[in-house]
């Protein structure tokens, strides 16, 4: 995953008292978007390799972001293209995943939970796309 974000640390923002505040991280967020899609991807037995490819599964990460106010909404957007092991397009998409989550007030945890979830959602909506299937089995 590569990361076209304008603020690679923004990740959310607590509206619930004015001024809102931004909430950041020092983690790398397109690492653990991969990391987390690859583990997704495996629950559902997808043979995930390194090396020897039939398919290559590269995204974008363009939204990151969880906006809480009497509540956590999360949002996950991705750029996704598929090619096969000589770079030929096979399928170019966006998997897009949303969340609501209840939770204490500016927790960070909360955050978290908000955009794994949405993470999840995105990785699901993607998985039911019937021509990123075909993409990816070359059917």
């Amino acid at each position: 995953m590569t990361d076209s974000r304008t603020d690679p640390a923004l990740i959310g923002e607590t509206r619930e008292r004015q001024p809102a505040r931004p909430v950041t991280t020092k983690d790398d967020v397109p690492a653990f978007v991969t990391t987390h899609f690859r583990a997704l991807l495996k629950s559902v037995d997808m043979s995930v390799v390194e090396n020897r490819e039939t398919a290559l599964i590269k995204g974008d990460v363009q939204q990151f972001f969880v906006t809480e106010t009497d509540n956590y909404g999360g949002e996950v957007r991705s750029g996704i293209t598929v090619t096969d092991a000589a770079d030929h397009l096979l399928w170019t998409g966006t998997a897009i995943g949303k969340s609501r989550d209840v939770g204490h007030s500016y927790k960070l945890e909360n955050d978290y939970e908000s955009l794994s979830d949405a993470l999840v959602a995105a990785t699901s909506n993607l998985l039911q796309n019937q021509d990123f299937q075909a993409a990816i089995t070359h059917k």
